[in-house]
């Protein structure tokens, strides 16, 4: 079942699927494809990398992802014990993700292969998906706590509250963010 679905440079769209370690191509004709990750990995968001490739969080792995137009996986390690879900590309070109198990969310510098974590303020919040607002800030839920978070290019998170559960948040074409819950 498909979870997570982004439109790639090649004009094709990528979706992962639920409970598996695959992450799939389908084309404009309907035409489907199926790439298997390096490790189990129940694979979860995705977003287009501003190096054309789809990013995706690897789940249980403390792993990112990415998946080349011609669809060539490779696995990036951040942690031992992460848990990455949601993840975007960032106003800064960087890659931006979520991580369950350490409170935190991540940036990966594509341009050195860096990666900086950013823990959150408050513990226990389970961050989940995570998007990139008109504002050039990361925009990201805190699923355990009722709340979801800000964070600036430069790491300066601003947590806020009003949402019960809040589990997906994607930026509007209004400029506003807009959570599910």
């Amino acid at each position: 079942q498909p979870f997570s679905i982004t439109m790639g440079a090649d004009g094709n769209f990528w979706f992962t699927l639920s409970n598996s370690n695959e992450i799939a191509r389908i084309t404009p004709r309907g035409q489907i494809s199926y790439f298997v990750t390096p490790t189990l990995s129940n694979p979860a968001f995705t977003t287009l990398g501003p190096d054309g490739n789809v990013w995706f969080g690897e789940g249980s792995t403390g792993k990112i992802a990415f998946v080349t137009p011609a669809g060539e996986i490779t696995e990036i390690q951040f942690s031992f014990f992460g848990v990455s879900v949601g993840i975007t590309t960032g106003s800064d070109g960087n890659i931006w993700f979520t991580d369950q198990t350490d409170n935190a969310v991540w940036r990966y510098d594509l341009s050195s292969g860096v990666f900086t974590r950013f823990v959150l303020p408050t513990p226990n919040a389970f961050p989940g998906d995570i998007t990139t607002g008109a504002d050039g800030n990361m925009w990201f839920t805190e699923q355990a706590v009722g709340k979801f978070g800000r964070i600036t290019p430069s790491g300066v998170i601003t947590e806020f509250t009003g949402v019960d559960s809040p589990g997906s948040i994607t930026a509007g074409p209004d400029g506003n963010i807009w959570i599910g819950s």
